[in-house]
């Protein structure tokens, strides 16, 4: 829910701030991806590894969101930024079905 309202409230209401400082979100993102993954990596509880693995996967959508805005930006193609978007849109979508997977089989195995 978070993605998708961050794709239909936050970046239309601001989309001259959103292409300006789309570097910015990139490079923070692609930091917190690699920083993320090995917090996860370290985990030995199997819900906080899950928690981090879930952080990673949003940031990924958010990056597919802010390069599809660079794209367009730099090249003036709508193609490439709308693949970027749909990108993203199924980075959300995959996430909530494998969270949901992995969540069910952690509380069965608990149980």
């Amino acid at each position: 829910m978070g993605g998708y309202g961050f794709l239909r409230f936050s970046l239309p209401i601001t989309p001259d701030a959103s292409r300006e400082l789309d570097w910015f979100i990139i490079a923070l993102s692609l930091i917190a991806i690699i920083y993320i993954s090995f917090v996860a990596i370290v985990q030995k509880d199997m819900k906080k590894l899950m928690a981090y693995s879930s952080i990673s996967h949003m940031v990924f959508a958010a990056l597919g969101f802010f390069i599809g805005f660079m794209i367009y930006n730099n090249t003036g193609s709508i193609d490439g930024g709308v693949m970027a978007m749909e990108g993203g849109m199924v980075q959300m979508i995959s996430h909530g079905f494998i969270s949901g997977a992995l969540f069910l089989s952690l509380c069965r195995r608990t149980l």
